[in-house]
């Protein structure tokens, strides 16, 4: 068994329940930063509207996670769970109540806000070894821009059908950007819960990807993926974002 511990994107975390869900899966993400000097205040007010309204059985169910380094360190990030389109059609009494609040309660300590962005998956695109759905202790976020009028889904699908083949202990799946943004974006996330798991690399998965696909395999997959990248410094970024308990929806 592979023991370096890859997963998915923030909130999607929950694998086992893509397949039984339509496609494609879609959540969103919002990027928050607080007031110089104010984020004590913010944090507090945070976790106050989220136990007021997203506490309870049936209320829509919200992550909270902390970024760690790069431009953004210090910013938080709020996510919802995956589901079809549709959820977002209507806005429930709850959710309105809850928008209500975060603007009377919660924005007077918020700087800035990036504006909301909507992801895809699918169960193809997804899978879990683990046998955990919850949310780890960190997540870090790898971004790649793919050159126009290329595919990235056949490359991203191959690392999740070796992932089963090979019945892998960890959890990972790939991240489209669909709306709010550049959409050749796409996102892998590895899930860790202690950073001297970093220290494993993930030469483990490209070995086994490697005896499942063939002698020079992981290769070739690498030369593919250089050929559709966008050749531009934005073309690859990385991130770790730090879980929030205290400003998310308990589960």
């Amino acid at each position: 068994m592979i023991k370096r511990i890859l997963g998915i994107l923030i909130p999607l975390m929950t694998c086992a329940t893509l397949v039984a869900q339509s496609e494609p899966l879609i959540s969103w993400t919002r990027i928050i930063k607080p007031k110089s000097g104010k984020q004590e205040q913010f944090v507090k007010a945070v976790a106050a509207k989220t136990e007021k309204f997203n506490s309870q059985k049936g209320d829509e169910v919200i992550r909270t996670y902390r970024i760690i380094d790069g431009p953004d360190e210090g910013s938080f990030v709020r996510t919802g769970l995956s589901g079809p389109w549709a959820q977002f059609d209507e806005t429930s009494e709850q959710q309105q109540a809850g928008y209500d609040y975060w603007f009377k309660h919660v924005a007077p300590y918020i700087d800035s806000g990036k504006g909301r962005q909507f992801w895809s998956t699918s169960a193809e695109m997804s899978y879990n070894g683990t046998g955990k759905t919850g949310p780890p202790a960190y997540v870090m976020l790898r971004y790649y821009n793919i050159k126009p009028n290329t595919s990235f889904a056949k490359l991203a699908k191959q690392t999740i059908e070796t992932s089963k083949a090979t019945n892998a202990d960890f959890r990972l799946g790939w991240y489209r950007l669909e709306s709010g943004g550049d959409r050749s974006t796409w996102v892998f996330a590895s899930v860790f819960d202690s950073f001297s798991e970093l220290d494993k690399g993930n030469s483990g998965f490209w070995a086994a990807y490697e005896k499942h696909n063939g002698e020079g395999s992981a290769a070739k997959w690498f030369e593919e993926f250089g050929n559709i990248l966008q050749a531009n410094p934005n073309a690859r970024a990385a991130t770790i974002y730090k879980y929030r308990p205290d400003m998310s929806t308990p589960e």
